[in-house]
């Protein structure tokens, strides 16, 4: 069958570092372009909140290592759920 995939998605305080780390995870998990992607947040509404969202899909077996890698730079996960909720 399919490899179990989990959704992340974490908050950064800076855009450009959210880039870095898709960057970094992308080429880390040799992962197709799209499978992580980054958008800008509003700020208007809550200023000093955080300037962008990364979210992406990985298999169950590195969620724990791109956990640690949004961690290391300063990302908050805001969700974490298995794919199969989206799709079963």
């Amino acid at each position: 069958g399919l490899p179990a995939m989990r959704v992340l998605a974490a908050s950064f305080e800076d855009e450009a570092i959210a880039v870095v780390v898709r960057d970094g995870l992308t080429r880390r998990f040799g992962l197709r372009p799209g499978t992580v992607d980054v958008a800008p947040l509003g700020r208007a509404a809550n200023p000093g909140g955080p300037g962008a969202v990364l979210a992406g899909r990985f298999r169950d077996e590195v969620v724990d290592d791109v956990m640690a890698v949004l961690a290391d730079h300063g990302g908050t996960v805001v969700a974490d759920f298995d794919e199969d909720r989206l799709t079963g």
